[in-house]
């Protein structure tokens, strides 16, 4: 009787240990492939932030163009030294 419950427990033991073994191969798994989304994530992100950028200086670019040929600044001239004087005179 004793033995067979012996046999029994080391059956269940071993059962048991392959369920972890599985388990932490599945773990190993779902991190790597965690680990490749968020690259992926990650890069899809830059993408975005360095659009946004180019974006923005062409934007900020445009804008002084703009505000230049409004004031009249030419090459003797700065966009500064229009706002200073511009200051300077109110």
């Amino acid at each position: 009787m004793i033995a067979k419950l012996m046999k029994n427990l080391v059956l269940n033991f071993q059962l048991l240990a392959t369920y972890a073994k599985f388990i932490f191969i599945l773990i190993i798994v779902l991190c790597f492939f965690y680990k490749e989304t968020n690259l992926e994530e990650q890069k899809i992100l830059k993408n975005m932030n360095t659009y946004t950028d180019h974006h923005k200086t062409n934007q900020n670019v445009k804008i002084k163009n703009q505000a230049e040929i409004i004031l009249g600044v030419n090459e003797t001239n700065s966009l500064s030294d229009q706002n200073r004087i511009q200051i300077e005179k109110n």
